[in-house]
C-alpha cells in the first residue's frame, strides 16, 4: 500500500504544531448559493497510523471569508472523524480524496475500477471511481459519488481527478453535482474545480 507519512514543514507553523507534517495548498472555484466564488483551502497532513491518517488540519478561505481551522482524521474508505464543526463540502470532498493515498496506485491501468464507503461529518458516502488513462505518474479518475444525509437528504457528485501517485495527492479537480433536501425537494447545485498550487513535498 502506499502510505504517505511524509515529513514536510507546514507553511504557517506555530510553536505547538507539529513540524513532522506535510502542507498542500488548493486554488479552487466553487459554486456558493447558485454563484461562483474562488476558494484556498490549506491542509497540513500529520503522522500517519496504519491505514488511517490520524491528524489532518483543514482551513478554507472563500473570498474574504475564512472559515474556522478543522483538526480531523480520515482513513483508506474515506471516513472524516474529528471535526468540531460542520466541514464545507469543498473541505469533505478534498479530504476524502486525499485518502486515495492508502490505495496502490503506481500499478492501476485504464478500466480499473472500486468503490470506497465511509461516514463523513455529516452523513454517508459511496464513491466509484474509474481509471481513465494514465502518464507517467499521473492518474486520470473518472470519480462518482453518492451522499446520504441523517435528515434524508441526497447528494450526488461526478467527475474527473487527475492524482499523481508519485507524490500521493490529488492535482486538479472538476466536479459537478446538487444536493435534494428531503423536506421540500429543493436541489442545490454542487459545482467544484481545483488544482495543487503548493506543497512542501516538492517546495
Amino acid at each position: 500500500m502506499i502510505v504517505a507519512a511524509l515529513s514536510l514543514a507546514p507553511l504557517a507553523a506555530s510553536a505547538d504544531e507539529d513540524t513532522a507534517s506535510r502542507h498542500l495548498r488548493y486554488a479552487a472555484m466553487a459554486r456558493i448559493d447558485g454563484r461562483p466564488a474562488p476558494v484556498t483551502i490549506d491542509v497540513v497532513i500529520g503522522a500517519t497510523e496504519a491505514e488511517k491518517v490520524a491528524h489532518v488540519e483543514i482551513a478554507e478561505r472563500r473570498n474574504d471569508e475564512e472559515f474556522a481551522r478543522e483538526s480531523v482524521a480520515i482513513d483508506r474508505e474515506g471516513t472524516i472523524s474529528g471535526a468540531d464543526e460542520s466541514l464545507t463540502f469543498e473541505e469533505e470532498t478534498l479530504l476524502n480524496l486525499i485518502a486515495l493515498q492508502f490505495e496502490n496506485m503506481t500499478g492501476v491501468d485504464p478500466g480499473d475500477h472500486w468503490d470506497r464507503t465511509g461516514d463523513l461529518h455529516e452523513g454517508s458516502h459511496h464513491t466509484h471511481y474509474v481509471v481513465r488513462k494514465t502518464q507517467g505518474p499521473l492518474i486520470d479518475l473518472a470519480v462518482s459519488r453518492t451522499i446520504d444525509f441523517p435528515d434524508g437528504a441526497r447528494g450526488s457528485w461526478h467527475g474527473n481527478v487527475t492524482y499523481d501517485s508519485a507524490a500521493v495527492v490529488p492535482r486538479t479537480i472538476a466536479i459537478t453535482g446538487s444536493i435534494v433536501d428531503h423536506a421540500d425537494g429543493s436541489r442545490r447545485p454542487l459545482q467544484l474545480s481545483a488544482r495543487l498550487v503548493g506543497d512542501s513535498f516538492h517546495p
